[in-house]
């Protein structure tokens, strides 16, 4: 098959011939229930599964939905593709149900593992789980990573969203990032939400609404509506609103948060540092025009690294290298008697339910946002 021809999908059977030919260009013709081919398998095997053979062509889901991936075994990384590259796109795609719980894994994604292209306009529900690593037996300590749209992101994410519980826990020798769009980022992250649950369990922890580890790129106008609750046997457990923690401290990497949302509320607990938008923060980058409207953010045991924005700034402070955040982020109080640094301006329930304070803030309620008052909140235009 020619890459240019477009290929129309109707059956299972025509989804799995996806990997005869990655570089194709595809489309949804129908919505598809793959059940039958997970449990004849013990599970989703996912496309494209290799570096070598990501997938470089078009998949257009057209709207459609992709029912019934499910796995409980074991897997080194389950999602619908394994691999999307440079080339690659995935759109207008639905993953309606999922319930992917496998016995021992390394890395989670509803759409991909791996993503070094676009993924676009791709909604995912349902339940993830993981209780063990795959690498367990091999090594004395692993790292798990685990996103509702994708693990590990070095491309472009762009008005997707994920609706389901996401619930990890793992022994003391494990490490995780968990967050509800992506675990770990050096891409771009735009115009996407998360809503339901996020718990996350490890030796050491980082969970976020939207992603559990940047390392650099951004998030812009994206918005969390998570409940976000981690815990750390020995190490750190960093959760926040939008991010567990960012870690910026190449020469030529920074970090940026813009116009983000947060409306769930915040635990973090082991050796806690928790916030609405990013728990832990380290090197360069910068927070602005953030909204935090989160009913609480608690530490377990109570500290010092409790805040609206950033529970932990360890940013460089030289003349080029200086993690901002002060000053243009907004927050309603938390309830009464929490331990919390105000590094946030304090704004009343009165000014968050007026579309004017957001447009003061350069959020574009025209095309990207729509305003529902603070029943509904502010929503995102996905």
């Amino acid at each position: 098959m020619l890459s240019a021809e477009v290929r129309t999908i109707t059956t299972p059977d025509e989804l799995l011939a996806i990997d005869a030919c990655p570089s194709g260009n595809y489309v949804l013709g129908s919505d598809i229930d793959v059940s039958k081919l997970c449990e004849e398998a013990s599970g989703w095997q996912v496309l494209c599964g290799s570096a070598r053979q990501a997938f470089a062509g078009t998949l257009d889901g057209k709207g459609f939905s992709i029912t019934g991936l499910t796995t409980t075994a074991k897997q080194q990384y389950v999602a619908l593709f394994g691999f999307v590259g440079k080339t690659g796109t995935v759109k207008n795609l639905r993953l309606s149900g999922v319930s992917i719980q496998p016995s021992e894994c390394d890395a989670v994604g509803g759409i991909a593992m791996s993503n070094s292209g676009t993924i676009e306009k791709c909604i995912v529900s349902g339940t993830i789980e993981a209780c063990g690593s795959y690498w367990q037996r091999y090594s004395a300590t692993t790292d798990v990573y685990v996103g509702g749209i994708c693990a590990k992101n070095i491309g472009n994410i762009v008005r997707c969203s994920f609706d389901g519980n996401v619930n990890v826990e793992l022994s003391d020798t494990a490490n995780a990032s968990v967050g509800g769009i992506v675990a770990t980022s050096n891409g771009s992250i735009e115009r996407c939400y998360a809503a339901g649950s996020l718990r996350v369990v490890g030796a050491e922890v980082y969970g976020g609404g939207i992603a559990g580890y940047l390392y650099g790129g951004y998030v812009e106008d994206c918005a969390s509506h998570a409940g976000i609750s981690t815990r750390s046997h020995s190490g750190s457990s960093d959760a926040g609103g939008i991010c567990g923690r960012l870690e910026c401290v190449d020469i030529d990497s920074s970090g940026r948060i813009a116009r983000c949302l947060v409306t769930g509320s915040v635990v973090a607990s082991g050796s806690p540092a928790a916030s609405g938008i990013c728990g832990y923060a380290k090197g360069r980058g910068s927070i602005s025009e953030c909204v935090i409207l989160s009913p609480s953010i608690v530490g377990v045991p109570p500290g010092l690294y409790v805040a609206y924005v950033v529970g932990v700034d360890e940013g460089y402070r030289g003349d080029d290298a200086l993690f901002v955040y002060d000053g243009n982020n907004y927050a309603l109080a938390v309830e009464a008697g929490a331990l919390l640094r105000e590094d946030a301006l304090i704004i009343t329930s009165e000014v968050a339910e007026k579309p004017s304070f957001y447009i003061s803030l350069g959020w574009d309620l025209a095309s990207v946002w729509e305003f529902e008052g603070m029943e509904g909140c502010i929503k995102l235009r996905v």
